[in-house]
């Protein structure tokens, strides 16, 4: 069941942050009138700061406030696409989605499907589980990639409305089953484990 949820959980997120980083500049220049230079030049800050929320989030990956910060996170990457629906797609908005979304990426995207696959899988299967969830979800964004320019040409807020409705299903799926099954000392327990000494 876990492997479903993590398949689940990443495949739909990720439509959206391989959107965003596929056609960030594209989306900023056809469907807000932002100048090509400006566009490119715009995702430079968020690099240093995706850095910090990648560190940040190594700091609470073994915690018990992982599923917390989860949560935060999810709501962080619906609200995100949300403010193009809202307010459309500009300068602005895009600068305000990405901060918020900055953090949906750091607490509930491919950091923590990667630590729960470590978790619920045993060792020998591991590679190969989450090599199969990561090779569907990008099947699934490059199935959405093909089509993308034709569904913000026909209209950007619905299309981006369709994101946030798929990042909450996602999300939802690994909140369900993850809320009680979100074991966070699963590598002590198996560390303490080995320093058993045998019988």
């Amino acid at each position: 069941m876990q492997g479903g949820a993590q398949l689940g959980f990443y495949a739909l997120t990720n439509l959206a942050a391989n959107t965003g980083g596929q056609f960030g500049s594209y989306l900023l220049v056809n469907a807000g009138g932002v100048d090509l230079q400006t566009a490119t030049l715009i995702g430079l800050p968020f690099i240093p700061l995706g850095i910090v929320g990648a560190l940040w989030f190594m700091k609470i990956a073994d915690s018990s406030k992982r599923f917390t910060y989860f949560k935060i996170g999810a709501v962080c990457w619906v609200v995100s696409q949300l403010v193009y629906v809202a307010f459309g797609i500009s300068l602005t908005t895009a600068i305000i989605a990405g901060l918020i979304g900055l953090v949906g990426s750091s607490f509930a995207s491919e950091g923590i499907m990667k630590v729960w696959t470590q978790e619920q899988f045993p060792t020998l299967l591991r590679t190969t589980a989450q090599g199969a969830i990561i090779a569907v979800a990008r099947l699934f964004a490059a199935a959405l990639a093909t089509v993308t320019p034709l569904l913000v040409a026909l209209s950007p807020n619905l299309f981006y409305l369709f994101l946030a409705i798929v990042i909450a299903i996602g999300c939802g799926i690994a909140w369900k089953a993850f809320l009680t099954r979100d074991r966070h000392d699963e590598f002590d327990t198996e560390a303490q484990k080995d320093m058993v000494p045998a019988a």
